[in-house]
C-alpha cells in the first residue's frame, strides 16, 4: 500500500512459493499486488 499510494509505484508484484517462484523453469509467475488485492492483509 505504501509503495502504491506513498511512492506512486504502479507495478508491484508478489513472488509465490519463495525461491521456487524465482526459478523460470518452475512455471510459477509473479502475481500483481494492487491495493484492492492486499487491502485486507494486516
Amino acid at each position: 500500500m505504501q509503495l502504491y499510494h506513498g511512492f506512486g509505484v504502479q507495478d508491484v508484484v508478489g513472488i509465490r512459493y519463495g525461491y521456487k517462484g524465482l526459478d523460470p523453469a518452475s512455471g510459477i509467475h509473479p502475481i500483481p499486488l494492487r491495493p484492492q488485492h492486499v487491502a485486507d492483509i494486516h
